[in-house]
């Protein structure tokens, strides 16, 4: 499992630009909000909140998320001192969350500082209007100051890469990410990987930015890569995801008000979800409007659309929020929102969602029943994602009767980890034909042989889940030894040739996997394939067979460090296809 953080609109402000702002300056910036929030769209861009940077690196410590993605507006007005506190900061919570990967794009307001600089040296007149400006909006207040910086100066007139975004590209580029969608960057997931295209929107000519657009040399850009026949299988089995600052449409369900609802999408939004829709891209992220939310332009025909909230911007307690999406398998995703409150950020279970990523019908490894095998074992149960366990040991043995009886005893071992306590863990158990709970003599136990608490969470005929309880909630860092015993009756029609184990559900690395299984025949083969959206061969740490003295076979196989793939067993008398 892959989890992305997604976190936007930082607006990190020096602190030198609010020490030097004048009395009135301030004055006026109050009253402009004040009006600009009465009667148009509320702005929430105040700059960063110290209390929710500290909050935000204690989540993320407890969270510990693989990729960090930061969808504009890193800076509140694009300065050079703004740029080096944010990069800083940026990469504290990076080292604190111990992720592997920070991608960032730039927003509007990254660019603003650059912009009055250009208007100022346009004449008297632009340089009225900056002035007149200045009196009632805040933004335009500050940068009359300090928009000439000279070395923005210096890199107005070098020119070249981002327009108006030198100040980004000189900070932010070296740490974060090139921007630009013909050099999608690769993640390794352990099940596959995943293409990241970062994207610049903020090509508005106008002052503040705030319509956002593409524009025809990205798709240029972006169809270059597409096309090319040394990437296309790549990116085509990668989950694709898209970064961009502004909304390329509104989502018409926020809580908002109707100005705040359509206020400034992006001028060919509509053409870039089209865009992206065909070449079945599976996310777009963004940030800009400081709502919060995850939905589908239109079901199943467009990528999943997550907007995240402002993570530290402004003073008001009921602005804050961020998002995490985690990538349990190429097929399956979960969202979660956290809010900001004055506790910290928690989570708000409400808002969590199941998605879908590649469909299944992607998979063909083999025969028909094969094909089938494989989607069942991968498709995703949502009470089987587990990121509140790390596993130092999954220990499985099987028993197998000449009549077809399955007997299972499934070993956990390992010690709690996240952010809340764990009140139990979870198995998914899959079988055929149907059976019933009733029929299965379940049984927990813990390492010392004490029968536990087991219940069924999910129930239908060929899968179950079942959550063996702990006696007494565990806190993090806390170690458990659990053990799920049952019984499935098979026949004929389905015989017990084959066996697996999903081990994309965890999202913290498997330390072993053992497997041992007893069968009344001889195997015509044993092996071992791990599956995800291609068949790959695991290494084994130990192998072995033997005979027993009451005829029946035994088989073994270790795997020290397994990936987080779909693992299927074939043990049966007839070869599989």
């Amino acid at each position: 499992m892959l989890r992305i953080a997604h976190i936007s609109d930082l607006h990190f402000i020096h602190a030198d630009i609010e020490e030097d702002t004048s009395s009135y300056v301030q004055t006026f910036s109050k009253l402009a909000y004040a009006i600009g929030n009465t009667l148009g769209p509320e702005v929430v861009a105040d700059g960063h909140n110290e209390n929710k940077l500290e909050a935000l690196k204690n989540i993320f410590a407890l969270l510990k998320p693989n990729i960090i993605v930061v969808t504009g507006d890193v800076t509140n007005y694009g300065d050079s001192n703004s740029f080096e506190l944010a990069v800083a900061r940026v990469k504290e919570l990076q080292e604190i969350a111990g992720a592997k990967h920070v991608f960032c794009i730039p927003g509007n307001h990254d660019s603003l500082t650059e912009r009055v600089a250009v208007l100022r040296r346009k004449g008297w007149l632009k340089r009225g209007g900056i002035k007149i400006l200045s009196i009632f909006n805040p933004t335009a207040a500050r940068l009359r100051k300090f928009s000439l910086d000279s070395k923005v100066k210096g890199l107005l007139k070098e020119g070249g890469g981002l327009p108006l975004l030198s100040t980004y590209q000189r900070f932010c580029v070296p740490d974060f990410g090139e921007v630009d969608p013909s050099k999608p960057i690769f993640v390794d997931a352990g099940w596959g990987e995943v293409a990241f295209f970062l994207f610049n929107s903020t090509n508005d000519p106008e002052f503040m930015a705030n319509e956002g657009s593409i524009g025809a040399h990205q798709y240029n850009l972006l169809n270059r890569c597409l096309e090319d026949p040394a990437q296309a299988e790549r990116i085509d089995s990668a989950v694709r995801i898209a970064l961009l600052h502004h909304h390329p449409l509104n989502n018409p369900d926020i809580d908002a008000g109707r100005i705040d609802r359509f206020y400034n999408e992006m001028t060919d939004g509509s053409r870039f979800l089209e865009y992206l829709g065909r070449r079945k891209f599976h996310f777009i992220l963004h940030g800009h409007q400081h709502r919060e939310y995850m939905w589908e332009f239109s079901p199943g025909l467009r990528p999943h659309i997550s907007a995240a909230g402002s993570a530290l911007a402004g003073e008001n307690l009921s602005h804050g929020s961020f998002n995490v999406i985690d990538l349990v398998t190429p097929f399956d995703a979960v969202y979660h929102r956290f809010d900001y409150k004055s506790t910290g950020f928690a989570e708000v279970t409400w808002a969590e969602r199941a998605l879908r990523v590649h469909s299944l019908e992607g998979i063909r490894v083999g025969e028909p029943e094969e094909d089938r095998a494989v989607q069942s074992l991968v498709a995703g149960r949502r009470e089987g994602f587990d990121d509140k366990h790390q596993y130092e040991l999954l220990d499985y043995e099987v028993t197998i009767s000449p009549a077809q009886m399955y007997m299972a005893k499934y070993r956990r071992k390992g010690v709690v980890v996240g952010t809340t306590k764990s009140y139990g863990v979870n198995f998914v158990v899959t079988g055929n034909p149907p059976m019933r709970v009733e029929d299965m003599d379940v049984k927990a136990t813990d390492g010392a042989e004490n029968e536990l608490f087991v219940d069924c969470l999910y129930n239908r005929g060929t899968q179950k889940v079942f959550r063996i309880a702990h006696p007494v909630p565990l806190e993090p860092g806390k170690e458990f030894d659990l053990t799920l015993a049952f019984k499935w009756q098979s026949s004929d029609a389905f015989p017990n040739y084959h066996d697996a184990v999903n081990l994309m559900y965890f999202l913290h690395p498997v330390a072993g996997f053992s497997y041992r299984v007893r069968l009344p025949w001889k195997a015509a083969q044993f092996d071992v394939t791990a599956y995800a959206l291609r068949k790959t061969n695991p290494e084994l740490a130990a192998r072995e067979y033997r005979q027993n003295d009451d005829g029946t076979y035994e088989y073994l196989f270790k795997i020290a460090s397994p990936s987080p793939l779909a693992h299927l067993i074939f043990f049966g008398p007839t070869l599989p296809h």
